[in-house]
């Protein structure tokens, strides 16, 4: 994929008590599916999001991080600057939807004195 053009619109939108980022994309030569395989799985999160620096599994629970993750799974993500600064938050997957390219992944911690629940 690192020879694919790609259009990635991302939209911060911020309140009081919630911080959400919408992502749309459009690759050519790549489907609906691969792309939702692609986004759904967190050990690809680190190349394209330029602050995560890796992901691990969630210690409240053991679903690998290599493959899409399903309703309910969790996975932390770090970044930051580890391990000087070693930031993470435990994100929950709400919504994969392959049919329609919803992915929706929330944090109902956030990041402590910094952001609470957050959505991705």
């Amino acid at each position: 994929m690192t020879t694919l053009h790609h259009f990635i619109f991302l939209f911060l939108i911020a309140s009081a008590t919630a911080l959400q980022l919408v992502t749309k994309t459009k690759v050519p030569g790549v489907s609906r599916e691969q792309m939702h395989t692609f986004l759904a799985t967190p050990t690809n999160w680190p190349t394209i999001v330029a602050s995560s620096q890796s992901v691990r599994p969630s210690s409240g629970r053991g679903n690998p991080v290599d493959k899409p993750l399903s309703i309910g799974e969790e996975v932390d993500e770090i970044f930051g600057l580890p391990p000087i600064l070693p930031l993470s938050v435990c994100w929950v997957c709400e919504k994969t939807d392959v049919s329609n390219g919803d992915l929706a992944f929330f944090s109902e911690q956030g990041l402590r004195n910094v952001a609470r629940s957050e959505e991705r």
